[in-house]
């Protein structure tokens, strides 16, 4: 029993010591190591000053930021949310030029797998956006939908739905838009989908 105790406790320490230098898993589920960990975490503490940026209303100035980022980032883990954060202020920058860069960027990083499972949702949301304000309906449409086929929980149908009732509003179809939004909140009991419908 004691020489079984001592066996544990060595295997411990010298996996201990392996997990300091191997603290991340990757996508692959295959540990990464301690210098591109740091690496990892310098850019997502500057892409979050990018979006800070955003949210300060300093558009051009994350769209700097977020392109010279974007063409020097060479760490896989963080392309979802730069390919996702590029495309968001492309949109807000609320010219056709860019909206219509926004949407090639974002259609391609979608059907090329480049999105995560867990940025896929809003994705599809900015995407039906971009297509609706760069006058590609049919488009919007169909990533519209797809919300509602590839998503099957409360929220994620709530932002599908939303999304038909943006392209009715920029349709000005103001009547359909409206219905579709005062029937999500009819058939919730869900705080979060009652926001979003809100916020809407």
């Amino acid at each position: 029993m004691k020489y079984f105790l001592f066996f544990i406790l060595l295997y411990s320490t010298l996996y201990g010591k392996k997990d300091f230098y191997y603290s991340f898993i990757d996508n692959k589920k295959t540990q990464i190591e301690q210098s591109k960990k740091n690496k990892i975490i310098q850019g997502n503490a500057k892409l979050k000053k990018i979006d800070q940026l955003v949210k300060d209303g300093r558009i051009d100035d994350a769209l700097e930021q977020i392109t010279q980022f974007r063409l020097n980032n060479n760490i896989d883990i963080l392309r979802s949310t730069v390919e996702l954060l590029y495309s968001e202020i492309l949109y807000k920058s609320g010219t056709k030029k860019n909206m219509t860069e926004g949407a090639k960027v974002l259609e391609a990083a979608i059907n090329q797998s480049v999105i995560s499972e867990g940025d896929l949702l809003e994705a599809n949301v900015l995407l039906v956006k971009l297509f609706v304000n760069i006058n590609k309906i049919k488009e919007a449409k169909y990533y519209a939908e797809s919300i509602k086929n590839i998503f099957k929980d409360q929220l994620s149908l709530a932002y599908g739905k939303i999304s038909e009732a943006y392209i009715d509003t920029q349709a000005k179809r103001y009547k359909k838009s409206i219905a579709t939004l005062y029937d999500i909140l009819l058939k919730t009991n869900d705080l979060k989908v009652a926001t979003v419908v809100a916020d809407e």
